[in-house]
């Protein structure tokens, strides 16, 4: 998009701290409407000229940004600003600084209030280009049982595929604003002996229900893989300490 002069300014500020102010800037545009869900941001040389600041700083700007889910890289063509709305509730979380493990339990039982409501409804709605991406990312699963970083990632494409199938923005919206937070701890909870295994199973199970068509099934089969990732969290994290556990949920990536 065309950027009119003016809306990024110079910032002065002690060298420790400029990542963190060019960051705040511009979280505040986006936040504001300046910057718009979709719009790209100017190369990273641009930035540096209009700003004031060096290449490292904007790096380190944009990292914090897409750490809190405000921007997203797309290789080879730039850098996006996402939707706020889709990241609100990942803005509360890291604000709570919580106990960590009094947060998962929390989580969990949120997960097994909607999620199973969430497969049945994608058994009722799922459209055949749908059903053949559940079917293509549990492909993958089974292909990554030994390389679980890939696993978790294409873990993550089933149940956002799944919350697109069920055909509720809501529903879409809360899978989508948790998208990283249950990804660090899917990557705590498959540190529980074949806990990959037991999931991939669950898995399985889901997408035989939706492609049935078959809601209640699709339902059980939900609440068992959340019942599943519940007992592999706790076994995981059983003999861990709080900065422990934090390490999981908090880095990026």
């Amino acid at each position: 998009m065309p950027y009119e002069d003016g809306i990024f300014h110079s910032v002065e500020m002690d060298e420790n701290t400029l990542s963190q102010n060019v960051a705040q800037q511009i979280r505040g545009l986006i936040l504001s409407g300046e910057l718009k869900a979709g719009d790209r941001l100017p190369a990273e040389h641009e930035l540096c000229d209009r700003l004031g600041v060096s290449r490292t700083v904007i790096r380190e700007a944009v990292k914090l940004l897409k750490a809190a889910g405000l921007l997203k890289g797309r290789m080879g063509v730039g850098t996006y600003v996402t939707h706020p709305s889709m990241n609100v509730l990942r803005f509360s979380l890291q604000n709570m600084q919580p106990d960590y493990k009094i947060l998962l339990a929390d989580l969990q039982q949120v997960r097994l209030a909607l999620e199973p409501a969430l497969a049945a409804m994608a058994a009722q709605n799922a459209n055949e280009e749908q059903i053949i991406s559940l079917e293509l990312a549990v492909e993958e699963m089974q292909a990554n049982l030994s390389d679980p970083g890939m696993y978790i990632v294409v873990d993550n494409v089933f149940h956002l595929t799944l919350a697109k199938a069920a055909g509720n923005s809501v529903l879409e919206i809360f899978v989508s604003s948790t998208v990283d937070l249950l990804h660090q701890t899917r990557k705590l909870a498959i540190q529980a002996p074949d806990a990959i295994h037991r999931s991939n199973f669950h898995h399985v199970e889901i997408l035989k229900a939706v492609k049935a068509r078959d809601s209640q099934l699709a339902f059980r089969a939900m609440e068992a893989h959340i019942y599943q990732i519940n007992d592999s969290i706790k076994t995981a994290t059983q003999h861990l300490e709080q900065p422990e556990i934090a390490r999981y949920l908090e880095q990026v990536g």
